[in-house]
């Protein structure tokens, strides 16, 4: 995940973020095709409308994402995208009745209060903001 907020930040600083939106579904394509042939069962019209909604939700967020790192330095966006740890437990008990351990409340805590903790240290050390190549009218 990490990984991923990195190359996420560095891409849109060079790239439009719709390129970089384009980058992910069409590289997993290609690694996924295999599997895919080898594994596949033709979904029944309801499973087709949650796949492509769930395409479609999954394109919305990453789209999302990829602007708020071109906009915003990894340390500021990565403290909000933590929290979907917490929602994604209280949509869980909510939609599926599935009960959260406190782990991941208490999980999520310590990730958001280091992340806090992280950007007050940045501030005090004085690190500049890294400037995006592409303007703010492409985004």
């Amino acid at each position: 995940m990490g990984l991923a907020a990195i190359f996420i930040k560095k891409l849109s600083m060079v790239d439009h973020p719709n390129a970089v939106v384009f980058y992910m579904p069409a590289i997993l394509s290609i690694f996924s095709l295999i599997p895919c042939i080898i594994y596949w069962k033709t979904p029944s019209f309801y499973q087709w409308l949650l796949l492509i909604s769930t395409g479609l939700t999954a394109t919305l967020a990453h789209q999302g994402i990829t602007r708020a790192f071109a906009k915003s330095e990894a340390t500021y966006v990565l403290i909000f995208d933590y929290l979907r740890l917490p929602f994604t437990a209280l949509f869980a008990f909510y939609i599926f009745l599935e009960t959260p351990t406190i782990s991941i409340f208490l999980g999520s805590l310590i990730i958001f209060i280091s992340s806090i903790y992280i950007i007050n240290r940045e501030k005090v050390a004085g690190k500049k903001e890294t400037t995006p190549v592409i303007t703010a009218k492409r985004l």
